[in-house]
């Protein structure tokens, strides 16, 4: 698997990023399994299989499905206030 050691973002985590598209083939069969899943193809073992069941009933959950939409709206209120923020220190600079 490719791995660039240099990428550095300075958040202390640790990012890992999966391409379902990939063709080296450098991936244990079930890692190709859950990259396909992750891409759309059906389960074809027992832990993807359970992630889908786990997706589907998160999907169907109305209370977490208000709780995320409330979430995502909390973030775009931040996002433009932090925009604003940034007009306004531009505007005083010039």
């Amino acid at each position: 698997m490719y791995q660039l050691q240099y990428q550095r973002l300075y958040d202390d985590t640790t990012k890992i990023i999966l391409n379902t598209k990939g063709t080296i083939d450098d991936v244990t069969p079930e890692m190709k399994r859950l990259l396909d899943f992750i891409d759309g193809k059906e389960p074809e073992d027992d832990y993807t299989r359970e992630l889908d069941e786990v997706v589907q009933a998160v999907r169907k959950n109305e209370k977490w499905r208000l709780d995320y939409m409330t979430l995502q709206m909390h973030y775009q209120e931040k996002y433009e206030q932090g925009y604003d923020e940034g007009d306004r220190k531009r505007l005083q600079l010039q």
